[in-house]
């Protein structure tokens, strides 16, 4: 888990700032082997997962799965566990970047650096 403190989130478009309180978030994805020992704990079936290499990222799973897995960590560890709002993912995705308008800058200044490489005669 990474503690991502207290500050601003941008949301909405035109962007608007909106404080979000410190929280963590995993560092990584759900791998394939967490939800799969989720699964067999709990005799749950995911419609729609399927079963890829352990150590890969599940994919296909509903917005439900994701709350049942966070359900039945929280209750194995007695630690609460539970997905991310909107502002806090925004938030945890942007990183220390509070200015979508810095982030478009520095995109487009990557673009063009890489650009100008692909370009030289």
């Amino acid at each position: 888990m990474v503690v991502i403190p207290a500050g601003d989130a941008l949301l909405d478009d035109p962007p608007r700032t909106i404080h979000v309180n410190v929280f963590a978030i995993a560092r990584l994805p759900l791998t394939n082997a967490e939800f799969a020992e989720f699964a067999d704990a709990a005799s749950y079936a995911a419609p729609q997962w399927t079963k890829g290499p352990p150590s890969h990222p599940a994919e296909l799973l509903a917005w439900a799965d994701a709350v049942a897995y966070c359900r039945w960590l929280s209750i194995a560890t007695s630690r609460i566990y539970r997905l991310p709002d909107e502002r806090e993912w925004e938030k945890a995705a942007r990183g220390t970047t509070a200015s979508s308008e810095e982030h478009d800058r520095k995109m487009s200044e990557e673009r063009l650096c890489r650009d100008e490489r692909n370009h030289q005669p």
